[in-house]
């Protein structure tokens, strides 16, 4: 959740958009949209997902999010640790900063 509403707000601060859940794993679209919006994305960015949705906002597709639930996590442990997710979001900033102008 709180990463969610980090990515919340440096979305807002870089692209002026306020996207519900960015970085949501499971999305319905046509094949005609993807295949217009893909080459806009860079193939090493680590957030391609992410980028996915800024687009579609930003060309004005039509999106719906639904709310979801999960259940409480029944064994393992969380594979990203803080430091991880840090650096990953240091990153995230950057490319959303350089990507911002070819995305207007």
């Amino acid at each position: 959740m709180f990463v969610t509403k980090v990515l919340k707000l440096v979305l807002f601060m870089q692209f002026g958009l306020w996207i519900t859940d960015a970085n949501t794993p499971f999305r319905l679209m046509s094949a005609v949209s993807l295949r217009e919006l893909l080459p806009e994305i860079p193939k090493d960015h680590n957030l391609s997902n992410v980028l996915l949705a800024v687009l579609y906002h930003k060309r004005g597709k039509n999106i719906k999010f639904y709310p979801i639930t999960f259940r409480p996590r029944q064994g393992g442990v969380n594979s990203i640790n803080f430091k991880r997710i840090t650096k990953i979001g240091r990153q995230a900033v950057k490319d959303f900063a350089s990507l911002k102008k070819s995305f207007s």
